[in-house]
């Protein structure tokens, strides 16, 4: 009975202390990374209409936190599987809504994953003035675009604008969808791309039409982000010969210019500091920074362990009375 009872607080007490060393992790990374400088009487978050949907690579969507300005009201489509709980806190953390539910291959399984739930849940938070922030492709099935974000912008008749956040310091993993984990001290760039408009009556071909023209804005912006910091997309997969227009390369206050770019499937290689080692100086406060995250992470876990030992406390108090109160005489008060 014990296990059983302990077993979730355990499991909320790893989360909320993974969730707190991750939330503190991006933050540093966002403060630390020198994003271009904007080129004078541009204003790249004045141009977005909103409210509206964001759309992002599976992989490429750890640093798009640093593209919200001020307190615009966004919400993130989080996975449904038991990860999803944490990166839900961060996002939380991060001051960003949380609708939960995945993407599928079909309506069945979108059902069976939350998916068809979490869509009206998007649906309700466009209607009232919120944008909604998803990745385009579905699991498993990296820069491919799904339906469901077409058919939100069907049915909500807002636009869809793919954005791209990206550092030249990262570490790029060789998995389905070629996670990109960035690194402190970076040269960063944010790339929001052409609004996307899909009809409310879209019928199947012009909804293949709008389908296509995602993957295609999506690449371009990621493209163009990457030329910015002088690297190419490491999950390229289309020649982009010919990319499609983005809009602005910004900086975290939504201000910035365009680079040309032509994406490529890049290697494979870890390029966290493919321009040179970091000197002593930097190294010294990468250290402190890090020391400054693991402290926080173990004042965080003592907190939730105190309280822990607390409820533990009061359920063993809950289970004295309890015991004296069935030792009663019947009939006594």
């Amino acid at each position: 009975m014990r296990a059983s009872w302990a077993a979730p607080r355990l499991d909320a007490l790893a989360r909320s202390a993974a969730s707190a060393l991750c939330t503190a992790y991006l933050k540093l990374v966002i403060a630390t990374t020198r994003f271009r400088p904007p080129p004078a009487g541009r204003d790249a978050a004045a141009e977005i209409e909103e409210p509206c949907i964001v759309a992002m690579w599976h992989g490429q969507q750890l640093l798009a936190p640093a593209a919200r300005r001020g307190g615009r009201r966004v919400k993130v489509l989080v996975s449904s599987h038991r990860d999803g709980a944490l990166v839900g806190a961060v996002v939380r953390r991060l001051g960003l809504g949380v609708i939960r539910g995945s993407g599928a291959h079909d309506r069945q399984q979108a059902r069976r994953k939350g998916g068809m739930a979490a869509f009206r849940q998007m649906l309700r938070a466009l209607a009232a003035g919120e944008s909604v922030a998803l990745t385009a492709d579905v699991p498993k099935t990296a820069r491919r675009a799904g339906l469901g974000i077409v058919l939100l912008a069907k049915h909500s008749g807002r636009p869809i604008h793919p954005l791209a956040v990206v550092s030249n310091r990262r570490i790029d993993l060789d998995n389905w969808d070629r996670t990109s984990i960035p690194l402190p001290f970076g040269r960063g760039a944010i790339v929001v791309g052409q609004p996307i408009h899909v009809p409310p009556d879209a019928g199947d071909e012009a909804l293949e039409q709008a389908r296509r023209a995602v993957e295609r804005g999506l690449d371009a912006t990621i493209a163009r982000a990457y030329a910015a910091v002088g690297d190419r997309d490491p999950g390229a997969v289309r020649d982009m010969s010919a990319p499609a227009p983005a809009q602005v390369v910004t900086d975290p206050m939504g201000t910035g210019s365009i680079h040309p770019s032509f994406g490529s499937r890049a290697p494979m290689a870890n390029r966290a500091f493919r321009h040179g080692r970091p000197g002593r100086a930097t190294a010294a406060r990468i250290a402190g920074l890090i020391a400054g995250i693991a402290a926080a992470a173990v004042a965080v876990a003592a907190i939730a362990l105190a309280e822990f030992r607390l409820q533990d406390e009061m359920e063993k108090g809950w289970r004295i009375i309890r015991a004296s109160d069935d030792a009663l005489p019947a009939g006594r008060p």
